[in-house]
């Protein structure tokens, strides 16, 4: 499928600069060295991750990435009540002046003479994992563009990603091969989504590995998190491909470690409205033609009229009325084989994204009146909620 991607810049939108704590202004002398540091503030991120700024003198001022390290940031995220330990984080924000922390018995500031990057954390509790978590929220935002009207647009794959873009998505691997096999949704730390279908061949689940935070499927990026399959929950009327083809996933506790690779994604209200025309994201490894994406693939596509897609092709017909067609009738644009069990991805009015459908089938990959079928996720938001939150199975 053909992703569709611009610049890349920090998310912005509504907890922009969230005030965190605050207390009282710096005491400084008149040189503005070795300041008591008193209050810290993440702006750009979320509620536990973020940029960091310092209150001096009444002003919010940049904190040097330059020469924080481990202790320094676990004594921030202590004083902000966000937790024991401070992760750092990869930045690529730009600065010339900012000031540094100085530990001991207690932080102070000094003005950097020499700072060049922003610094960025994550604060983690007590039991190593991240002790708020947003669905749907990415912390590396990306521009899309409708790849129909684009010139570079081409048929089944070709724009790839950046890592942390859709860091819902997953990825279903062979154990023991390392092939990739279907692509998957995170819902919680231990439950995931995807497609019923792309277990007709092996129901075994010591035969899978689930990953997550993953962006080039080849090559250790350093931010993967591994688990191995431990229980495979089918809708319970599930036969085939074409009438309820929704499974969910459970690894093992304490599971995902959320960071800005590997977030939930948000599930739509009941009454989701699948309109025809609105354009959502699918991302996946899956096929370009000739081999898998190396790399993380996305694309915008939108939601096709039913009666319009039912109409495209006599196989159209067998599909239930629990799923949808997306992409482009005309063709040139879609998921494809290993996308299977994949999101499909709306942006709600606040900025978050919703699981709006699990990837199902096609016939064929981007041919001309052959989109992709979906399965909607709204009809069955009491099923997925049982299963995950341990009812019935």
């Amino acid at each position: 499928m053909a992703p569709i991607f611009a610049q890349q810049r920090y998310i912005t939108g509504v907890l922009v600069a969230k005030k965190l704590h605050v207390g009282m202004d710096l005491v400084s002398g008149d040189d503005e060295s070795d300041c008591t540091a008193r209050s810290f503030r993440l702006t750009n991120g979320s509620d536990t991750r973020g940029y960091l700024e310092v209150l001096f003198r009444a002003k919010w001022e940049p904190l040097c990435a330059d020469h924080l390290d481990g202790n320094r940031a676990n004594w921030i995220c202590n004083d902000m009540r966000l937790g024991e330990h401070g992760s750092l984080l990869s930045t690529n924000i730009s600065i010339s002046s900012g000031f540094d922390v100085i530990c001991g018995s207690e932080c102070m500031l000094r003005r950097s003479s020499s700072c060049t990057r922003l610094a960025r954390i994550s604060c983690i509790s007590q039991n190593g994992l991240a002790s708020v978590s947003q669905c749907g929220h990415r912390y590396v935002e990306v521009n899309a563009r409708d790849a129909a009207r684009s010139r570079i647009a081409r048929v089944v794959g070709g724009f790839e990603t950046v890592p942390g873009a859709f860091p819902w998505t997953a990825a279903l691997r062979n154990k023991e091969t390392k092939a990739h096999h279907c692509g998957a949704s995170i819902l919680d730390r231990t439950h995931l989504i995807t497609a019923a279908h792309c277990f007709e061949e092996d129901e075994r689940v010591t035969s899978y590995e689930v990953v997550v935070g993953d962006w080039e499927n080849n090559k250790t990026d350093g931010n993967e998190q591994v688990f191995n399959l431990q229980r495979i929950n089918y809708y319970p009327l599930y036969k085939d491909i074409f009438s309820h083809d929704i499974a969910i996933l459970e690894i093992p506790y304490p599971g995902i470690e959320f960071n800005e690779y590997a977030q939930p994604i948000c599930l739509p209200s009941n009454d989701f409205i699948y309109t025809p025309g609105r354009q959502c994201v699918v991302s996946g490894w899956g096929s370009m033609g000739l081999h898998y994406a190396q790399r993380l693939q996305a694309a915008l596509i939108p939601i096709i009229d039913r009666f319009d897609c039912v109409n495209s092709s006599q196989i159209y017909t067998s599909m239930s009325r629990s799923a949808f067609c997306a992409g482009y009738l005309e063709g040139g644009i879609d998921s494809c084989q290993g996308d299977s069990g994949g999101p499909f991805a709306c942006r709600r009015e606040d900025g978050a994204f919703v699981l709006a459908g699990v990837i199902s089938w096609g016939d064929g990959c981007a041919q001309k009146k052959q989109p992709g079928i979906y399965t909607m996720v709204a009809p069955y938001l009491s099923w997925i909620n049982s299963v995950v939150n341990g009812g019935t199975r």
